[in-house]
Protein backbone atom coordinates (compact mmCIF):
# COMPACT_ATOMS: atom_id res chain seq x y z
CA UNK A 1 0.00 0.00 0.00
CA UNK A 2 2.20 2.83 -1.22
CA UNK A 3 2.32 5.80 -3.02
CA UNK A 4 5.81 5.80 -4.40
CA UNK A 5 5.00 4.22 -8.19
CA UNK A 6 2.12 6.71 -8.51
CA UNK A 7 3.50 9.01 -11.81
CA UNK A 8 3.59 12.60 -10.56
CA UNK A 9 1.36 14.19 -13.03
CA UNK A 10 -0.80 11.90 -11.21
CA UNK A 11 -0.31 13.36 -8.04
CA UNK A 12 -0.15 17.15 -9.94
CA UNK A 13 -3.64 16.73 -10.44
CA UNK A 14 -4.65 15.41 -7.09
CA UNK A 15 -3.27 18.66 -5.82
CA UNK A 16 -4.82 20.66 -8.20
CA UNK A 17 -8.15 19.14 -7.17
CA UNK A 18 -7.12 20.21 -3.28
CA UNK A 19 -6.48 23.54 -4.14
CA UNK A 20 -10.09 23.99 -5.45
CA UNK A 21 -11.54 22.57 -2.55
CA UNK A 22 -9.94 25.06 -0.15
CA UNK A 23 -10.95 27.99 -2.72
CA UNK A 24 -14.29 26.28 -1.17
CA UNK A 25 -15.48 24.92 -4.16
CA UNK A 26 -18.15 21.66 -3.97
CA UNK A 27 -16.74 18.75 -5.72
CA UNK A 28 -20.16 18.93 -8.06
CA UNK A 29 -19.16 22.44 -9.12
CA UNK A 30 -15.42 21.60 -10.33
CA UNK A 31 -14.60 20.91 -13.90
CA UNK A 32 -12.21 18.64 -15.19
CA UNK A 33 -10.89 21.90 -16.89
CA UNK A 34 -10.73 23.66 -13.54
CA UNK A 35 -8.78 20.82 -12.35
CA UNK A 36 -5.79 20.90 -15.18
CA UNK A 37 -6.05 25.03 -15.04
CA UNK A 38 -4.95 24.15 -11.19
CA UNK A 39 -2.52 21.19 -11.99
CA UNK A 40 -1.31 23.99 -14.14
CA UNK A 41 -1.36 21.33 -16.87
CA UNK A 42 -3.25 20.09 -19.96
CA UNK A 43 -7.09 18.75 -20.10
CA UNK A 44 -5.84 16.61 -22.62
CA UNK A 45 -3.16 15.11 -19.90
CA UNK A 46 -5.96 14.92 -17.31
CA UNK A 47 -7.85 12.51 -19.33
CA UNK A 48 -4.61 10.54 -20.17
CA UNK A 49 -4.84 8.95 -16.32
CA UNK A 50 -8.46 9.24 -15.52
CA UNK A 51 -11.65 9.29 -17.47
CA UNK A 52 -13.97 11.57 -15.19
CA UNK A 53 -13.95 13.58 -12.49
CA UNK A 54 -15.69 11.29 -10.25
CA UNK A 55 -12.22 9.05 -10.64
CA UNK A 56 -10.26 11.83 -9.90
CA UNK A 57 -11.93 12.40 -6.60
CA UNK A 58 -12.06 9.22 -5.85
CA UNK A 59 -8.75 8.05 -6.12
CA UNK A 60 -7.34 11.80 -4.48
CA UNK A 61 -9.10 10.27 -1.66
CA UNK A 62 -7.25 7.03 -1.44
CA UNK A 63 -4.09 8.63 -2.51
CA UNK A 64 -4.43 10.79 0.86
CA UNK A 65 -5.72 8.20 3.04
CA UNK A 66 -2.72 5.94 1.84
CA UNK A 67 0.00 8.62 2.85
CA UNK A 68 -2.04 8.84 6.30
CA UNK A 69 -2.00 5.42 6.74
CA UNK A 70 1.90 4.91 6.21
CA UNK A 71 3.05 7.99 7.64
CA UNK A 72 1.06 6.94 11.07
CA UNK A 73 2.36 3.82 11.06
CA UNK A 74 6.04 4.30 10.33
CA UNK A 75 5.81 6.94 13.19
CA UNK A 76 3.83 4.48 15.93
CA UNK A 77 7.22 1.54 14.92
CA UNK A 78 9.12 4.11 16.49
CA UNK A 79 8.05 2.69 19.99
CA UNK A 80 8.27 -0.50 21.45
CA UNK A 81 5.91 -0.64 24.65
CA UNK A 82 2.32 -0.57 24.82
CA UNK A 83 1.92 3.12 26.17
CA UNK A 84 4.10 4.56 24.34
CA UNK A 85 2.15 3.32 21.08
CA UNK A 86 -0.68 4.04 22.48
CA UNK A 87 0.21 7.80 23.27
CA UNK A 88 2.06 7.79 19.73
CA UNK A 89 -1.60 7.11 18.10
CA UNK A 90 -2.58 10.09 20.55
CA UNK A 91 0.28 12.47 19.48
CA UNK A 92 -0.58 11.85 15.50
CA UNK A 93 -4.25 12.60 16.41
CA UNK A 94 -3.39 15.58 18.08
CA UNK A 95 -0.97 16.93 15.69
CA UNK A 96 -3.37 16.43 12.98
CA UNK A 97 -6.53 17.80 14.49
CA UNK A 98 -4.09 21.35 15.12
CA UNK A 99 -3.22 21.81 11.88
CA UNK A 100 -5.31 24.38 9.84
CA UNK A 101 -7.78 22.02 8.44
CA UNK A 102 -6.59 19.67 5.09
CA UNK A 103 -8.13 19.85 2.23
CA UNK A 104 -9.52 15.79 2.45
CA UNK A 105 -10.73 17.61 5.63
CA UNK A 106 -13.26 20.27 3.59
CA UNK A 107 -14.31 17.79 1.45
CA UNK A 108 -15.50 15.51 3.98
CA UNK A 109 -17.13 18.49 5.69
CA UNK A 110 -18.71 20.82 2.71
CA UNK A 111 -20.04 17.26 0.83
CA UNK A 112 -20.54 15.13 3.78
CA UNK A 113 -19.77 11.08 4.12
CA UNK A 114 -23.18 10.59 2.31
CA UNK A 115 -22.54 12.36 -0.87
CA UNK A 116 -18.66 11.08 -1.31
CA UNK A 117 -20.10 7.55 -0.75
CA UNK A 118 -20.85 7.97 -5.33
CA UNK A 119 -16.85 8.85 -5.44
CA UNK A 120 -15.62 5.57 -3.34
CA UNK A 121 -18.31 3.09 -4.17
CA UNK A 122 -16.53 0.89 -6.44
CA UNK A 123 -13.41 1.19 -4.08
CA UNK A 124 -14.66 -1.13 -1.33
CA UNK A 125 -11.80 -3.15 -1.67
CA UNK A 126 -9.17 -0.85 -0.76
CA UNK A 127 -11.28 -0.08 2.45
CA UNK A 128 -10.99 -3.54 3.17
CA UNK A 129 -7.58 -3.21 2.92
CA UNK A 130 -7.25 -0.04 4.85
CA UNK A 131 -9.28 -1.97 7.67
CA UNK A 132 -7.34 -4.97 7.68
CA UNK A 133 -4.12 -2.83 8.46
CA UNK A 134 -5.85 -0.93 11.02
CA UNK A 135 -6.80 -3.99 12.46
CA UNK A 136 -3.56 -5.67 12.16
CA UNK A 137 -2.07 -2.85 13.98
CA UNK A 138 -4.62 -2.79 16.92
CA UNK A 139 -3.61 -6.38 17.79
CA UNK A 140 0.00 -5.71 17.57
CA UNK A 141 -0.91 -3.25 20.28
CA UNK A 142 -2.77 -5.55 22.00
CA UNK A 143 0.23 -8.34 21.75
CA UNK A 144 2.58 -6.12 23.60
CA UNK A 145 0.24 -5.53 26.48
CA UNK A 146 -0.17 -8.89 27.19
CA UNK A 147 3.47 -9.48 26.90
CA UNK A 148 3.70 -7.14 29.24
CA UNK A 149 0.98 -8.01 31.76
CA UNK A 150 -0.81 -4.87 31.20
CA UNK A 151 -3.50 -6.63 28.95
CA UNK A 152 -5.26 -9.87 30.15
CA UNK A 153 -3.56 -12.56 28.00
CA UNK A 154 -7.12 -14.46 26.89
CA UNK A 155 -8.35 -10.86 25.41
CA UNK A 156 -10.69 -11.19 22.40
CA UNK A 157 -9.04 -9.24 20.03
CA UNK A 158 -11.84 -8.34 18.15
CA UNK A 159 -13.40 -6.52 21.66
CA UNK A 160 -9.36 -5.26 21.64
CA UNK A 161 -10.08 -3.94 18.44
CA UNK A 162 -13.79 -2.07 19.38
CA UNK A 163 -12.23 -0.53 22.37
CA UNK A 164 -9.70 0.99 20.84
CA UNK A 165 -11.44 2.32 17.87
CA UNK A 166 -13.99 3.94 20.55
CA UNK A 167 -11.39 5.14 22.80
CA UNK A 168 -9.71 6.97 19.80
CA UNK A 169 -13.13 8.20 18.56
CA UNK A 170 -13.65 9.53 21.24
CA UNK A 171 -10.21 11.32 21.68
CA UNK A 172 -10.46 12.72 18.44
CA UNK A 173 -14.26 14.27 19.00
CA UNK A 174 -13.08 15.86 22.34
CA UNK A 175 -10.11 17.29 20.65
CA UNK A 176 -11.50 18.38 17.25
CA UNK A 177 -14.43 20.58 19.46
CA UNK A 178 -11.66 22.42 20.63
CA UNK A 179 -8.32 22.80 18.52
CA UNK A 180 -6.87 25.63 21.42
CA UNK A 181 -7.34 23.47 24.19
CA UNK A 182 -4.69 24.05 26.89
CA UNK A 183 -1.25 21.91 27.07
CA UNK A 184 -2.85 20.45 30.44
CA UNK A 185 -5.48 19.89 29.33
CA UNK A 186 -4.35 17.55 26.68
CA UNK A 187 -2.35 15.64 28.98
CA UNK A 188 -5.00 14.66 31.12
CA UNK A 189 -7.17 13.71 28.24
CA UNK A 190 -4.42 11.49 26.64
CA UNK A 191 -4.07 9.93 30.49
CA UNK A 192 -7.79 9.59 30.58
CA UNK A 193 -7.74 7.87 27.11
CA UNK A 194 -4.49 5.58 28.39
CA UNK A 195 -6.28 4.94 31.57
CA UNK A 196 -9.82 3.94 29.84
CA UNK A 197 -8.06 1.72 27.32
CA UNK A 198 -5.94 -0.19 30.13
CA UNK A 199 -9.20 -0.37 32.39
CA UNK A 200 -11.59 -1.72 28.81
CA UNK A 201 -8.62 -4.54 28.23
CA UNK A 202 -7.37 -5.61 31.77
Amino acid sequence: MKNQNMPEKKIQIFKGLFKLIKQGKSPESIKVSDIALEADIGKGTVYQYFTSKEEIISQALLYHINRSFVSITEKMHRFNTFEERIRSVMDIVEQRVSLIPSSVGLLFFNTGVGSLRKYLQDEEDKFKEFHSIIAFEVDEIVKLGINEGIIDKDIDFKYARHVFSSAMMSYFGVMSCDVKRAATDISQLKDYTYKMIVKSLS
